[in-house]
């Protein structure tokens, strides 16, 4: 998939990194080289990438890289609310100031993340304090990280600085960035302790410009609402912006749930399709980055339209033509190439 990882505002996706590709196909072996940009047609490297395994089997990626920084840190800020600290993140952006990773939650799942953390006892005194005051009573964690050496490190946390204290955030200091850089990969195991204790658990992800990413925020918390209420529940939603760019941002959703025995997968799917059309219907895109799926494949067409889904098929049948690549991925089962006899895998 296109997939990014979460120093992708600094680095970029993996398709900003791939610069050639050997792919197995059904009609053959396929090579594209490496080259550093090409206009000889439509990028097929980015095509292939975002194929997910539908078009073939990569055997070969030649990869874009870069030295080592000679220094890695970040800094924790509290924000007033989540509109001033969106603000920040555009400002940073659209500033040109070279920030390696974003990470901005809401408030929602600032508390979440507040209630996880490992706080020493004075530490714990002091964020209830800080949070006690009128002005964060809503605040938001930002996460900003940073990597080069350590003069142009200390410029770009001088000019994020002053962004930050204009639209009233507070520097809570490295450690809260720290902590959290060592404990990330820990977190999504957090999944399997709530299951026990009887909650469903789920993430969405897409993306929007700048302009419409409030839209498409309030739109999804407002289905998920909805939904859960049609079915006799309250969900939990928190959510985060990253992978930022210039003209726009992704939105990271996570919703938990009580679970009903025996109705469980109907309550996932209520909750999950709820939450797809309110963030198409707003403008958002299908996926940012965890890709098509089978999943989501039946939503494909409202984003990239039928001429589009025609075109895959169409790619499809030129490289695949028995269909056995990944089947029920990437294309909805409607398409004439997705023949209904053959199994799909989840996305």
């Amino acid at each position: 998939t296109r997939s990014a990882g979460q120093r992708s505002t600094g680095v970029g996706k993996i398709d900003d990194l791939v610069a050639g590709l050997e792919v197995a196909t059904e009609a053959g072996l396929w090579r594209l080289a490496a080259q550093p940009a090409s206009a000889a047609g439509p990028e097929l490297r980015r095509l292939l990438i975002g194929s997910e395994g539908r078009f073939g089997v990569i055997t070969e990626a030649t990869l874009r890289l870069r030295p080592l920084p000679e220094r890695e840190d970040g800094v924790a800020v509290l924000l007033p609310g989540w509109a001033a600290g969106v603000d920040v993140c555009r400002a940073l952006l659209q500033g040109g100031v070279p920030v390696e990773t974003m990470r901005l939650a809401d408030p929602e799942e600032t508390r979440f993340g507040m209630t996880l953390a490992a706080l020493s006892p004075l530490a714990a005194r002091a964020s209830r304090v800080l949070f006690g005051l009128r002005r964060y009573r809503n605040g938001c964690l930002l996460l900003l990280g940073w990597a080069g050496d350590t003069q142009g490190m200390t410029l770009t946390e001088q000019i994020a600085a002053r962004l930050w204290r204009a639209a009233g955030g507070f520097a809570l200091g490295r450690a809260g960035w720290r902590r959290w850089r060592a404990d990330r990969f820990r977190h999504p195991y957090l999944r399997d302790e709530l299951l026990a204790a009887g909650w469903g658990v789920d993430t969405l992800e897409t993306a929007a410009p700048w302009s419409g990413l409030e839209a498409v925020y309030a739109a999804v918390r407002e289905a998920l609402a909805r939904a859960a209420a049609a079915l006799g529940m309250r969900a939990v939603v928190g959510c985060h912006l990253s992978h930022a760019y210039r003209d726009g941002a992704s939105l990271y959703f996570t919703f938990l749930w009580p679970l009903a025995r025996g109705r469980e997968i109907a309550q996932w799917s209520a909750l999950k399709s709820a939450a797809t059309d309110a963030l198409l219907a707003a403008g958002g895109t299908l996926s940012h980055h965890h890709g098509v799926g089978s999943i989501h494949a039946p939503y494909l067409e409202r984003e990239v339209g039928r001429t589009g889904v025609a075109a895959l098929a169409a790619l499809a049948r030129a490289l695949d033509p028995h269909a056995v690549l990944n089947p029920g991925v990437l294309l909805p089962r409607t398409t004439n190439h997705e023949p209904r006899t053959t199994g799909g895998g989840q996305g």
